[in-house]
C-alpha cells in the first residue's frame, strides 16, 4: 500500500510519487486540507486503497473531511507508515554495513539445506563461507535482514580475536534466549545438531538484533510489542559488553549502548577498527568459513497451515486386495492374508479435484500399518493353531472390537469438538449415536475435559516461560502426510503449542481377557457389572504403540516443521462387551451392549484410588522425553531394561512359577517407574524398589541352603538367577541417586506441597544410600557360588589363576583344551550336556522309528505322503482332536467365569497336582521377596492360591493354563468320547495313525512345556523343507527349487546356526527355541507352506532342540556367575600380569600381579554365544533389500566348494586315511595313551570285523560325524531324505575319519578304565591291579531290532561305571545312585574327550562340539577352509607346555620338545654373559651338533638309537620355569622342591618329556620312508624312459594315494607344501578362478567350432575340462577315473 515519498529536514512528507513514477498532485491538495503532511498522506493512502487507481478530488473529499473531524481514526495508519519508514532507513545502513564488510544481499522464493536441497522452515540465513545474507521472499522482514547482519558483525568481531567478542560469548548463556535455543528438540538445537559454538553465537546475533531495533523510532517498538523486562534486561547486557568495547579499542564512549548500534548501522565497522590498529586487512578477508545462522519461522503458524492445507486433499477408498494388484505383498502383510488369498484395505487417495497438484496420488502406507503388521503375526500364530471354525469366531469378535472401537473414536472427536467450541452439537445428541449408556458416556466426557485441561497447564507453561501470551491449537482425527514415505495417517489429538512443539495423543481401546486374569467382572454388590483390571491389557501391544506413534512423530517432523513433541501418549480404555450365552445360535459372539467402560487414572485425577486405575494412566510411548536431563538418563536407562526383562521372561518356562513371579515384579516395578518419570518426573517408585531389593539381599547373603532340613524351600535363599538379577538390578539403580538437575528443578516449586515431594525424594535416597556395600557384598556371594559350581566340575582357581589367553589360544585353540579354568568350566557343563544328549537322541530316534514302520506297514502311501492323513491342510499343523463346539463352550465359559461348565469338561489331574505343593512354595518364596508390606505379600499369595489350587478354590478352574498340558487340570473321558472331531475319528479307525498322532501331540507338549510357550496340541515344528523336501513331495519344479535355493541365502528369523536373529540379521543373545518360531518367506510373511510334512524327522528335530534349550538353559545362571565376574572385573577374577616374553610378574614373593583389565571377559563370552545361545557367526551380517544374507552366500559357497572339490574322492578318502594310520602309530610310539601293541590289536580287530569294536563305537559315539543330524536323516520317510542331504557327499572322507576312530577308540579303550572305589577314569598304568580296562569290562549282545539304515544300534552294550541307572528306593539310596550316575557321565564323556583329543593330533580333524573361535568370524572360515585342521596338528607339534586337563597329563609339542632337549643345558641371564663366555658358548653350539647328529643317525636307522631320554638338567630347568608360571594355579601352588609331590608331578612331566621326543622322531621317520618308497616307485627300472609304476591305471592311483598321504604327513617338513597353495590364500577364490578359466574356454571352444581349428595353440584341455570341474561328485570322479588324457599325468588324482 505504501507509495515512494521524500521527507524534508523534519521527517515530513514532501512529495509522494503516483504508481505511474510521477508526483501526484492530489497529495498536495490534501496537504493543503488537513493539519500535517502525515495525516494528508494517510488520507491518500486511504483513498487510494478504496478506488484502486490515483483519486480525484471527489474521492479524497470525504477523508479529507473525516480526518479533520477525527483525527485519531488515521493513527494506526500513520504509526505503521512511521514503522516502514524506519525499517526503510534500518534497512538502507543495514546494507550499506554489509557491503562494507564484502557481504551482500539476496533475495529467494525460499531457502534450501546445502547438502540435501530440502527446503527449510526458515525466513534467512547468513552463510559465512560465502559472506552472504539470504533473504526469504514473503517471509522475511526488518527483523530478518537485522538478525542476519547481526550475525555478520558478530563474525567479523570473532575472526578478529575481538576480546569484545569473548565477552558476548562468554556472557550469552547466562540468558533465557540461549537457553530456550539450547534446549534439545528446539529448532535451533535440531539445526546445529547440538553445536554449543554455533548455538552461543547464534544467540549473540538475536541480543543484537533486539537492541538494534530498540534504537530505532519507538512505533518499531510498538509495532514489534517489546517487553520492558527484556529491552531492560537487552540494555544491562549491552552496557556491560560496551564496556569490553571501551577496553579493546581504548576510547571513551559517552553512551555506549548507542554508540554500539551505531558500529552496526554507519558501515564504519572496517574503519573503525582499522583505525583504532585492531584490524589488519579487511574484514571480509577473516570471517571464518563453512558456518550459516538461520532465523527461524513462527513455527506453530507455519504447521498450522500446513496441515490445513493437506487436511482435506485426500480421502479414504477401500482397496480390494488381490495377487495382481500392484503392492499386494505389502497389502497381504498389512492385512495379515494368507498365500495369494483376497481382501480388503482403506488407503488415503488424492481427491479428484486436487490431481493436478504435486502430490502422490494413493498413499500406499497408512502410519498405522507397522502397528497392524505385528498385531497379525501374532494374531496369525494363534489363530492357525486353532480349529478354522473357531479361527472364524475370534475373527468375528476382533471385527465387532474394531468397528466398536472406530464408533468410539468418533464420538471422542465430536465430544472434544464441542467442548473446544469447534462444533454446537449437543453432548446428548453425541451420546444417542453410540453404544456407551449416560454413565459411561460421561466418564469419556470428563476424561476429554481433563485432558484438554491439562494440554492448557502446558501452554500457560511456555507462556511463563517465554514471557508470551500465546494459545494452544486443537486438532482431532488430523491427517497427516509424510510424502518421502509415500504415507499417510490419522491422528487421535493432537495439539500445537504457541512455540511450535506438540502434543500427540491416541485413543487405545481394548477389551481385557478375563480368561488370562486381566480382570474380572464384580458379581455382586453395588459395583456388580462393573470391570476390576488386575493385570495390564495394553502391555503386550507397546511395541505396536511405539512403532505407530514414532511414525506420527517423524511425520510432524519431516513434513510439517515440527521438531518437538512433548508428550506422544497412548490414552488407554477399558471396554467390557456382553456376549451371547450357553446355547444361543450366537454363542460366544458380541450382543452389541457394552458392559463397562474404564478410562482415566490417578495422572488425570480421576479414579486415583482404585487400584486397577493405575492401568488406566496415559502411557509415554515413541521415546517421550521430559525437560530435565537426568529424567531422560534415566527413562533412556529404564526403558532399555524394561526391554532386556521383556525378552529374558520370554525364556522362562511356564513351570518355574517363582522365576515367572519374580521376574513379572520387575517387569512391573520397571513399567511403573518409566510411566512415573514421564509422567510426573518421579524416581520414588524406582527408589522404592531399589530399597525393597536391598532389603531381600540382605536377607539372602549367607543363605546357601535352597531347602531347609524338612525339605521345604528356604524362602531367604537366593537363586543364582536372582542373585545374578538383584546384583543387576542395584547396579542399575545406582543411577537414580545422582540426580541433580531433577531435584533442582523440583526445588522452584516452593509450596508446602512441593517441599514435601523434595523432602520425600531425599529421604528415599537416604534409605538406598548403601547401595554401593550391598553391591560389594553381592560380588562377594555371586563369587562364593562360582566357585562352589566350578568345584562340582572338578575345576580350581577362578580366583587365583586367570592367565591371559593371547590372540593365537583364543583363535586357534578349541574350547576343550584351553588350560584357563573359566574356559574348563564352561567346557566341562558343555560336555555332559553332549554326554546326556546322545542317549535322549537313541531313545528318541528309536520311538519315533518304531512307530514310523509301523504306519508304513498300514498305509498305503509312501514317502512323507504317509502323513497326509494326520496334517490339516488349513493350518499346516495336526487335525484338531476336538471339535470347534468343544473350543466354543470353553472359551464361553471362561469368558463368562461359568466353573460348572468347566467342571463338566475337565477334573483334577492327580499326577499333575502332586507337583503343586512346591511349585507354590516357589511362588510364595517369590512373593515374599517381591513385596515390601507383609499385607501386600498375603494379598498376593491368596491371589496366587486362588488363580492356581483347583482343589481349594473354584476361581482357578478359570485359570486358561490350568486346562493347558502341564496345567493341574485334564480332560474328562467323558469329554474326549463327547467332542472328538470328524477328523480325529478317521484318525482314530486306524491304530497305526492313531499311535503316532498321539505320541506326536505328547512330544509337542513336552517341548512346549520345556519351552515354556503353548505350542497347541496339534502343533507340527516349524522346520524349513529343503531342496529335497520339496522335490519329494511337491515333485520337481524348477520354480520351486529355485525359490528353496534362494532360501539358502536369504536371511530368516527363524534361521539356524545363527542364533536368535531380529529381521537386519542382527544377533538377539537368548537361549534359541528352535523350530517355534513361524516361518517366513523373504519379505517376512508368513508362509507354513515352507514347513516339511516329513513328521517323524521334524518330530526328532524338535524334540533334540527342546532338550538341547532344556540343558542350556539349566546351566545358564552358573556360567553367567562366571561371565558376570569377567564383565565386571571383580577384583577376584582379575587378570594374572605377564611379561613380554609371557612369563608371570610377580607382586611379590608369594603374589601374582594383576591387570587393570581383563580381555578373558570377550573371549568366555564369544564361547558362551557360541555354545549357548547358538551363534555361529559373530560379527554381523549384510543384507540386501531383497534380504540376501552375506554370511549365508558365503557359507553356501563355501559348502558348494567343498562338495565340489572333495565330494565323493576316493582319493582324497584315502590320502586323509594313510595319514590317520601314520598319525595313529606316531601317537602310540609315544606310549602315553595307548601303545604300540593296543594299536596293532585293534587295527587287527578292524581287518577281522571284531564286533566289539562296533559295540564300542557304537557305545561311545567317538565318530566326528553328527550322529544326532544322521538319526533325523534317517527318520525320514523316504529315501530320498534319509540319503540325499550334504554330508553324504563327504561320505568316503567321513568312512576314512570313522577308521582311525574306530582303531584309536579300542587301543585307548584297552588302556584305560574306571577306578573301583572312586568312580574315575585313570590309564590303567594308574589303577589297582584288579581293575579292568573298557574293553575287557564291556559286553554286549545283538541287537534284534537292528537293520541297515535303522537309527538302532547293532549292538546292545553294557559297561559298568559309564551308564546311569535308574534312580529308585529310600532317599540316601536315590542320593548314592545320583553320586553313580554323576560319576557315570563324567567317566563317559571324559572317554569321549580323550579319543577325540587323540584323535585331533593324529589327524587335526576339529569336533563339531568342541570348536575353535576363529569359527566364528567368516574370515577365519575361509581361510581355514580345507584347512580345519591345521590347528590341532600345528599344537601337537609347536604348542608351549602345558597341563592338559583331559588327559590329566602334561603335553608339548613334539618339535620344542625335541629342540628343548638339545645343548648343554647352559643358561646365561644376559646376553653379554653369553658373549663373554666364549669357551662354554663353544662347547654348547658342539653339544647341540652331536645332538643333532644323533637325531640323523636315529632317523637314518630307523630307531636303532634310542635318544628319546630327556636331559635331567634341562628338564629340571624346563619344570621349574613351568611351576614358576603356575603361581595361583591350586594344581601346582604347594609342589615345593624335595617334596614328594614335587617329584612325582616331575616324574609325569619327564614321562610326557621323553614321550614327546619319542613321537617327534617317530613322524620323522615316517616321512623319510615315504620319501624312500616314493623315490622307489617313481623310478624308471627298465631304463625306457617312463616312470614304470604310471604305466598302468591301478599303479597311477597307488602313486597319487602315497603321495597324498605324504602331502599330508609331511606338511610342516616339505617346504614346498608350506609355500604351496594350500599355505596361503582363501581357497574359495579359487572358485572364482575356476569360473573365469571356464568362460574363456568356453569361448576358445566356440571358436574351434567356428574355424574349424584350435584358434588358441597354447589350449591343451580337452573339451569339457572346466566344466566337469564345476559339477559336484563329477569333478573328483572324472579324474579319479581319468576320463580326460591330461588326468593321467596328475600326482594326486
Amino acid at each position: 500500500m505504501a507509495c515512494r515519498v521524500i521527507r524534508n529536514n523534519d521527517n515530513q512528507i514532501e512529495t509522494v510519487y503516483r504508481q505511474d513514477g510521477n508526483p501526484s498532485n492530489i497529495f498536495n491538495i490534501i496537504k493543503d486540507a488537513v493539519k500535517t503532511p502525515n495525516i494528508a498522506y494517510a488520507v491518500y493512502l486511504t483513498a487510494l486503497d478504496k478506488v484502486g487507481t490515483e483519486p480525484t478530488v471527489q474521492d479524497v473529499a470525504p477523508f479529507i473531511i473525516d480526518a479533520n473531524n477525527s483525527p485519531g481514526k488515521y493513527a494506526s495508519l500513520i504509526q505503521e507508515m512511521e514503522f516502514e519508514y524506519a525499517e526503510e532507513e534500518l534497512a538502507i545502513h543495514l546494507n550499506d554495513f554489509l557491503n562494507d564488510i564484502g557481504w551482500k544481499t539476496e533475495w529467494l522464493d525460499n531457502i534450501k539445506d546445502i547438502k540435501t536441497g530440502k527446503e527449510l522452515d526458515v525466513k534467512g540465513r547468513a552463510l559465512v563461507s560465502k559472506k552472504i545474507v539470504q533473504l526469504a521472499k514473503g517471509k522475511a522482514d526488518i527483523t530478518t535482514l537485522t538478525e542476519e547482519t547481526a550475525h555478520a558483525l558478530v563474525e567479523s568481531l570473532r575472526a578478529t580475536d575481538s576480546s569484545l567478542y569473548t565477552s558476548m560469548y562468554d556472557s550469552i548463556e547466562s540468558y533465557a534466549i540461549y537457553k530456550q535455543m539450547a534446549e534439545p528438540g528446539s529448532f535451533y538445537y535440531e539445526q546445529y545438531q547440538g553445536n554449543t559454538d554455533k548455538l552461543k553465537r547464534e544467540a549473540i546475533g538475536k541480543v543484537i538484533t533486539s537492541h538494534v531495533l530498540k534504537q530505532h523510532p519507538e512505533k518499531i517498538k510498538a509495532a514489534r510489542q517489546e517487553k520492558p523486562e527484556k529491552i531492560s534486561r537487552v540494555k544491562r547486557w549491552w552496557d556491560r559488553v560496551m564496556k569490553w568495547l571501551n577496553n579493546l579499542i581504548g576510547n571513551s564512549l559517552n553512551d555506549p549502548y548507542i554508540k554500539g548500534a551505531e558500529l552496526l548501522m554507519e558501515a564504519s565497522l572496517e574503519e573503525y577498527l582499522q583505525k583504532e590498529g585492531v584490524l589488519k586487512g579487511t574484514l571480509s578477508e577473516q570471517v571464518l568459513p563453512n558456518d550459516e545462522f538461520f532465523q527461524e519461522e513462527d513455527r506453530q503458524k507455519s504447521a498450522l497451515e500446513k496441515l490445513d492445507k493437506l487436511s482435506d486433499k485426500y480421502r479414504t477408498e477401500i482397496i480390494t486386495v488381490k495377487p495382481d494388484v500392484e503392492n499386494y505383498k505389502y497389502y497381504k502383510k498389512v492385512l495379515g492374508l494368507k498365500k495369494d488369498e483376497v481382501g480388503e484395505i482403506e488407503r488415503y487417495v488424492l481427491k479428484d479435484e486436487y490431481q493436478n497438484l504435486d502430490l502422490p496420488k494413493e498413499l500406499i502406507v497408512r502410519l498405522s500399518d507397522a502397528a497392524s503388521i505385528m498385531y497379525n503375526k501374532r494374531n496369525f500364530r494363534r489363530l492357525v493353531k486353532l480349529d478354522p471354525g473357531e479361527a472364524a469366531r475370534i475373527r468375528a469378535i476382533n471385527e465387532h472390537r474394531m468397528a466398536s472401537g472406530t464408533m468410539g473414536h468418533e464420538a471422542i472427536e465430536r465430544i472434544a469438538n464441542r467442548i473446544i467450541g469447534k462444533s454446537t452439537e449437543s453432548l446428548e445428541s453425541i451420546k444417542r449415536s453410540t453404544n456407551f449408556n449416560t454413565k459411561q458416556f460421561n466418564l469419556i466426557v470428563s476424561n476429554i475435559k481433563a485432558i484438554i485441561n491439562h494440554a492448557k497447564s502446558i501452554q500457560e507453561g511456555i507462556n511463563k516461560e517465554t514471557g508470551t501470551k500465546g494459545k494452544m491449537a486443537i486438532r482431532t482425527e488430523q491427517f497427516i502426510l509424510n510424502e518421502s514415505q509415500n504415507a499417510g495417517g490419522t491422528i487421535d489429538f493432537l495439539v500445537i503449542f504457541s512455540d511450535g512443539s506438540a502434543l500427540i495423543y491416541d485413543w487405545k481401546f481394548k477389551e481385557p481377557k478375563i480368561k488370562k486374569g486381566e480382570a474380572y467382572i464384580i458379581n455382586k454388590g453395588p459395583n456388580k457389572g462393573k470391570m476390576f483390571l488386575k493385570e495390564d491389557p495394553w502391555e503386550d501391544s507397546i511395541d505396536q504403540y511405539d512403532s505407530q506413534i514414532g511414525l506420527y512423530k517423524q511425520a510432524l517432523k519431516d513434513q510439517y516443521g515440527i521438531k518437538t513433541v512433548r508428550e506422544s501418549r497412548i490414552i488407554p480404555i477399558a471396554i467390557k462387551y456382553e456376549y451371547y450365552g450357553k446355547g444361543h445360535p450366537k454363542q460366544g459372539l458380541p450382543t452389541g451392549t457394552v458392559l463397562d467402560v474404564q478410562m482415566g487414572g490417578p495422572f488425570l485425577d480421576i479414579n486415583p484410588n482404585n487400584e486397577g486405575s493405575k492401568f488406566l494412566d496415559p502411557i509415554p510411548v515413541a521415546g517421550e522425553k521430559t525437560t530435565i536431563s537426568d529424567v531422560d538418563k534415566l527413562i533412556i536407562q529404564e526403558v532399555r531394561r524394561y526391554k532386556y526383562l521383556k525378552e529374558k521372561a520370554k525364556n522362562i518356562p511356564t513351570w518355574k512359577k517363582e522365576a515367572i513371579e519374580l521376574s513379572n515384579a520387575r517387569i512391573k516395578a520397571s513399567k511403573n517407574s518409566i510411566r512415573q518419570l514421564r509422567l510426573n518426573y518421579d524416581i520414588s517408585v524406582a527408589l522404592i524398589e531399589a530399597h525393597r531389593i536391598m532389603k531381600r539381599a540382605e536377607k539372602g547373603l549367607g543363605e546357601n541352603q535352597e531347602y531347609k532340613d524338612d525339605g521345604t524351600i528356604n524362602p531367604n535363599y537366593m537363586s543364582e538367577e536372582e542373585l545374578l538379577d538383584t546384583y543387576n538390578d542395584l547396579k542399575h539403580y545406582e543411577a537414580y541417586l545422582s540426580v541433580p538437575s531433577l531435584l533442582q528443578e523440583l526445588s522452584k516449586d516452593t509450596t508446602e506441597k512441593g517441599k514435601k515431594r523434595v523432602q520425600y525424594l531425599k529421604d528415599k535416597m537416604r534409605e538406598t544410600s548403601d547401595i554401593k556395600n550391598t553391591i560389594a557384598a553381592l560380588q562377594a556371594q555371586i563369587v562364593l557360588r562360582a566357585v562352589d559350581y566350578a568345584n562340582t566340575q572338578g575345576v580350581q582357581g577362578l580366583t587365583t589363576f586367570n592367565k591371559k589367553i593371547d590372540s593365537v589360544t583364543k583363535y586357534m585353540v578349541s574350547l576343550s583344551q584351553h588350560s584357563n579354568p573359566y574356559m574348563r568350566v564352561l567346557w566341562r557343563a558343555v560336555r555332559d550336556i553332549n554326554t546326556q544328549m546322545v542317549k535322549i537322541s537313541k531313545d528318541t530316534a528309536q520311538e519315533i522309528e518304531a512307530l514310523e514302520l509301523d504306519l508304513k506297514k498300514n498305509s498305503d502311501k509312501s514317502g512323507v505322503n504317509i502323513y497326509d492323513d494326520l496334517i490339516n491342510p488349513e493350518t499346516l499343523n495336526l487335525h484338531p482332536k476336538f471339535s470347534t463346539e468343544f473350543y466354543l463352550i470353553k472359551e464361553t465359559a471362561l469368558e463368562q467365569r461359568d466353573v460348572a461348565t468347566m467342571k463338566e469338561l475337565y477334573e483334577i489331574d492327580p499326577a499333575q497336582y502332586k507337583k503343586f505343593q512346591k511349585r507354590k512354595e516357589g511362588a510364595f518364596k517369590a512373593i515374599e521377596n517381591s513385596k515390601n508390606s507383609t499385607i501386600a505379600k498375603r494379598e498376593e499369595q491368596t491371589k496366587w492360591e486362588k488363580r492356581w489350587d483347583v482343589k481349594k478354590h473354584d476361581e482357578a478352574w478359570l485359570n486358561y493354563r490350568n486346562s493347558q498340558y502341564g496345567g493341574f487340570l485334564r480332560m474328562k473321558k467323558s469329554t474326549e468320547s463327547k467332542y472328538k472331531s470328524e477328523a480325529y475319528k478317521k484318525i482314530e479307525s486306524n491304530p497305526a495313525l492313531l499311535n503316532f498322532y498321539e505320541y506326536h501331540r505328547k512330544q509337542t507338549n513336552i517341548a512346549g512345556q520345556i519351552y515354556g510357550v503353548d505350542l497347541g496340541a496339534g502343533f507340527i515344528a516349524n522346520v524349513h523343507k529343503d531342496i529335497i523336501d520339496g522335490w519329494i513331495h511337491d515333485g520337481a519344479k524348477l520354480s520351486d527349487m529355485t525359490q528353496a535355493a534362494l532360501d539358502l541365502i536369504q536371511v530368516r528369523q527363524h534361521d539356524l546356526g545363527f542364533g536368535v536373529q531380529d529381521p537386519k540379521g542382527g544377533f538377539v543373545r537368548r537361549v534359541p527355541r528352535l523350530f517355534t518360531r513361524e516361518l517366513e518367506d523373504a519379505n517376512q510373511n508368513i508362509d507354513r507352506n515352507l514347513k516339511t510334512r516329513d513328521l517323524g524327522k521334524s518330530l526328532y528335530l524338535l524334540m533334540m532342540a527342546a532338550n538341547t534349550y532344556k540343558f542350556h538353559t539349566e546351566i545358564l545362571p552358573q556360567i553367567s556367575l562366571l561371565e558376570t565376574m569377567l564383565q565386571d572385573n571383580f577384583w577376584q577374577a582379575e587378570q594374572i600380569q605377564e611379561d613380554q616374553f609371557g612369563d608371570v610378574v610377580k607382586e611379590n614373593t608369594e603374589e601374582t600381579a594383576k591387570t587393570a583389565k581383563n580381555t578373558n571377559a570377550e573371549t568366555f563370552s564369544d564361547f558362551v554365544n557360541t555354545y549357548i545361545y547358538g551363534r555361529s557367526i559373530k560379527h554381523g551380517d549384510m543384507v540386501s533389500k531383497n534380504k540376501v544374507s552375506a554370511n549365508k552366500t558365503v557359507m553356501a559357497l563355501k559348502q558348494y566348494h567343498s562338495i565340489t572339490m572333495l565330494g565323493l574322492s576316493p582319493m582324497v578318502a584315502g590320502g586323509a586315511l594313510g595319514a590317520g594310520v601314520v598319525g595313529l602309530h606316531v601317537q602310540a610310539s609315544k606310549g602315553l595313551h595307548y601303545t604300540h601293541s593296543q594299536l596293532i590289536e585293534a587295527e587287527k580287530m578292524y581287518v577281522t570285523r571284531d564286533p566289539k569294536l562296533r559295540a564300542i563305537m557304537e557305545f561311545f559315539e567317538v565318530s566326528l560325524e553328527d550322529l544326532m543330524t544322521r538319526r533325523g536323516d534317517l527318520l525320514s520317510a523316504s529315501f530320498r531324505g534319509k540319503y540325499m542331504n550334504a554330508d553324504r557327499w563327504f561320505e568316503l572322507l567321513a568312512r576314512a575319519d570313522r577308521t582311525i576312530d574306530a582303531v584309536l577308540a579300542v587301543a585307548m579303550a584297552k588302556n584305560h578304565g574306571v577306578h573301583p572305589e572312586t568312580g574315575e577314569l585313570m590309564r590303567m598304568k594308574d589303577l589297582p591291579k584288579d581293575a579292568k580296562s573298557i574293553f575287557d569290562a564291556i559286553e554286549f549282545k545283538e541287537n534284534p531290532k537292528w537293520k541297515i539304515g535303522s537309527t538302532h544300534d547293532k549292538y546292545i552294550v553294557t559297561l559298568p561305571g559309564f551308564q546311569e541307572q535308574k534312580i529308585k528306593g529310600t532317599k540316601e539310596e536315590k542320593a548314592a545312585i545320583l553320586e553313580q550316575n554323576r560319576k557315570a557321565i563324567n567317566a563317559f564323556g571324559l572317554f569321549k574327550d580323550k579319543v577325540r583329543i587323540m584323535g585331533g593330533k593324529v589327524k587335526g580333524t576339529m569336533d563339531k562340539n568342541d570348536l575353535a573361535l576363529f569359527n566364528t568370524h567368516i574370515v577365519g572360515k575361509l581361510f581355514m577352509h580345507y584347512r580345519s585342521w591345521l590347528p590341532g596338528l600345528a599344537l601337537e607339534r609347536f604348542g608351549r607346555l602345558r597341563y592338559d586337563y583331559i588327559m590329566d597329563h602334561f603335553d608339548q609339542g613334539t618339535w620344542r620338545a625335541l629342540w628343548g632337549n638339545l645343548g648343554s643345558g647352559k643358561t646365561f641371564d644376559t646376553v653379554e654373559q653369553a658373549v663373554d663366555t666364549e669357551v662354554t658358548m663353544l662347547a654348547h653350539v658342539g653339544e647341540v651338533a652331536k645332538d643333532l647328529v644323533k637325531i640323523g643317525v636315529d632317523i637314518g636307522t630307523f630307531g636303532w638309537t634310542d635318544l628319546a631320554a630327556p636331559k635331567e638338567k634341562l628338564a629340571r630347568s624346563a619344570f621349574d620355569k613351568f611351576l614358576f608360571n603356575q603361581t595361583g594355579n591350586p594344581k601346582f601352588d604347594n609342589l615345593e622342591k624335595g617334596t614328594e609331590a614335587y617329584e612325582k608331578m616331575y616324574e609325569k612331566f619327564l614321562e610326557s618329556k621323553q614321550a614327546n621326543i619319542r613321537g617327534a622322531l617317530s613322524e620323522l621317520r615316517a616321512v623319510l620312508l615315504l620319501i624312500l618308497t616314493l623315490m622307489g616307485l617313481g623310478a624308471d627300472w627298465d631304463e625306457d624312459g617312463e616312470i614304470d609304476i604310471r604305466q598302468t591305471w591301478a599303479g597311477r592311483k597307488l602313486y597319487a594315494l602315497l603321495n597324498r598321504t605324504y602331502r599330508e604327513v609331511a606338511f610342516f617338513y616339505d617346504p614346498r607344501e608350506l609355500t604351496g597353495p594350500r599355505a596361503s590364500g582363501i581357497p574359495l577364490m579359487s572358485g572364482a578362478s575356476l569360473l573365469l578359466r571356464w568362460s574363456n574356454n568356453t569361448l576358445d571352444e566356440l571358436r574351434d567350432d567356428v574355424f574349424g581349428e584350435n584358434a588358441v595353440s597354447s589350449d591343451r584341455t580337452e573339451r569339457g575340462h572346466y566344466t566337469l570341474q564345476m559339477v559336484p561328485g563329477i569333478n573328483t570322479m572324472t579324474k579319479f577315473v581319468e576320463a580326460l588324457e591330461h588326468m593321467k599325468a596328475d600326482r594326486y588324482n
